[in-house]
């Protein structure tokens, strides 16, 4: 594991405090500067310039000139952080069990409209997938899933480490009541042009997504980046699972794309069919 994988469990809860919060409004933007250079000094710096490239205002000359210009001991902490983001729906993780914990039943007054407690769920669920994905490192050849499969790493996903991991969402990753373990694979899953959620894949072949109802439904994970225009002379190969994709990359040099599961491989071609009209779309089904 390297260095990356060892940071404090306050700083990775700062980076799904930070996915939360737009940087868009100067007050809140120069707040977030003075918490995360109270808390960490200048090597926040970096931190704070990832979360500001969102607006679309940022300037690198005028954001460096501002964190010059703040003092560590100004008064604001990291707290000012973790409070902004519940403004815009963050919620804090708890602490990571474990053993798989059951949900306690919620009281018929106090339920949450289904719809808005899925929509809530979602942005969870990108968020943490962002935070995650930042704190990955790049997947290593050596991971034995990859072994197994004969297939080589992407730059498009990443690993981190399963206790890392569960110590960041605040529950460990589980495939059917068996947790997930040792080395996992972040495989981003894109919805529209954002990033919705990930799915870990552990050195067993175990497989786990991020909880969020609706997270995935039309997500995809591509072998490589999607190019601009209709498609036409593109060729995209579209399967169900990682492995499969990334063999059919490996044999024909084309673009692969997961939907990672059955039931989303409809969603996912007709997705890619409405974006490249004049591609041709390869549809490798599992057989069953």
């Amino acid at each position: 594991m390297d260095s990356r994988s060892y940071l404090s469990l306050k700083l990775v809860h700062v980076l799904m405090a930070l996915a939360f919060i737009p940087a868009d409004d100067r007050p809140t933007w120069v707040k977030v500067s003075m918490a995360l250079k109270s808390a960490l000094g200048d090597e926040g710096l970096d931190i704070w310039l990832n979360w500001s490239r969102k607006s679309d205002s940022f300037n690198e000359r005028d954001a460096i000139a501002t964190w010059k210009s703040i003092r560590p001991e100004g008064g604001i902490t990291i707290a000012t952080v973790f409070h902004e983001a519940k403004k815009y729906g963050w919620t804090p993780p708890q602490s990571a069990p474990a053993v798989s914990r059951q949900t306690p039943k919620t009281k018929s007054h106090q339920r949450i409209p289904d719809d808005e407690a899925a929509d809530k769920e979602r942005v969870q669920a990108a968020a943490n997938a962002v935070a995650i994905w930042d704190v990955a490192k790049a997947a290593g050849r050596d991971h034995s899933y990859l072994l197994r499969k004969g297939v080589e790493p992407l730059d498009t996903f990443r690993e981190i480490d399963a206790s890392v991991c569960a110590s960041m969402l605040g529950y460990p990753p589980n495939s059917g009541g068996n947790l997930l373990s040792g080395r996992l694979h972040v495989i981003p899953i894109t919805q529209g042009n954002g990033l919705s959620s990930v799915e870990f894949i552990d050195e067993q072949g175990r497989k786990s997504a991020l909880k969020g109802r609706g997270s995935r439904a039309g997500g995809y994970w591509a072998t490589g980046a999607l190019p601009e225009g209709n498609g036409e002379g593109l060729t995209l190969l579209i399967g169900e699972g990682v492995a499969t994709v990334l063999s059919a990359r490996a044999a024909t040099g084309h673009i692969g794309i997961a939907a990672f599961s059955e039931g989303n491989l409809c969603a996912v071609s007709s997705r890619m069919r409405q974006r490249f009209p004049a591609a041709a779309l390869i549809i490798l089904a599992d057989v069953k």
